[in-house]
């Protein structure tokens, strides 16, 4: 909330000179089994615009936004569509006016591992024999 020239958290109440932007993105992941529609936030919405090692800050793409410069900001929010991520999912259900809504959110994100992640599943595939 703007408080003068400062701004006040309304949870908080703590106040600052510059608020912080943060990312909230509702995503659509797609893999051989299927769609799926996440839910994600600050951290792994910086990875996915970004890479694993320079991410995209939401104060950078916010800036891009602000200064009408549509072409920057188009191709930083394409940056992620059709690249692979190994992804771990958190699913919960909530009851929401007596109907059943499932909402998924990422948990963790990371570049593949292809080799690593091969010997991992046929490890675990040679307990089964």
């Amino acid at each position: 909330i703007e408080d003068g020239h400062r701004f006040r958290c309304e949870v908080c109440n703590i106040g600052v000179e510059r608020p912080s932007a943060k990312y909230i993105f509702n995503i659509k992941m797609v893999d051989y089994s299927g769609e799926l529609y996440l839910s994600t936030y600050n951290e792994f919405g910086a990875q996915l615009l970004g890479n694993m090692v320079t991410q995209v800050q939401a104060d950078e793409l916010k800036h891009l936004k602000d200064s009408n410069d549509e072409t920057s900001f188009a191709q930083a929010l394409s940056a992620p569509q059709f690249r692979e991520f190994k992804v771990t999912v958190l699913s919960t259900g909530n009851m929401y006016n007596g109907e059943q809504k499932i909402r998924h959110a990422i948990l963790r994100l990371a570049e593949p591992r292809y080799a690593q992640d091969t010997q991992e599943i046929l490890r675990h595939v040679q307990q089964f024999n």
